[in-house]
């Protein structure tokens, strides 16, 4: 079963501010990280349980190539992604960020 793919505002903002970061420095590395963002994205869709359980209700799942990770929750028929946190942040300011 394929789930459908939301984004929470906060997720939104956070690949907005990310993509703007790398496009600063290289509009190549600001369209990867947009393309390995889709195929993580692509694969949470297929399969969202393949990816290990972060606190309770969430998961997680690292995008490739890139020190970020997408936690998200998944429902019936809908996975939303709630952000996409740099892996220097502590789990605290993950833990803030999904209530």
């Amino acid at each position: 079963m394929k789930y459908i793919v939301n984004y929470s505002a906060g997720a939104m903002q956070d690949v907005t501010e990310i993509i703007d970061w790398y496009a600063e420095k290289s509009l190549a590395a600001a369209s990867n990280f947009l393309l390995q963002l889709k195929k993580s994205e692509k694969r949470i869709s297929n399969n969202p349980n393949l990816f290990r359980v972060f606190k309770k209700n969430y998961k997680k799942a690292n995008i490739t190539r890139y020190p970020f990770s997408v936690f998200f929750k998944l429902e019936e028929t809908t996975v939303t992604i709630l952000a996409v946190i740099h892996f220097a942040r502590s789990n605290k300011y993950v833990k803030s960020r999904l209530r």
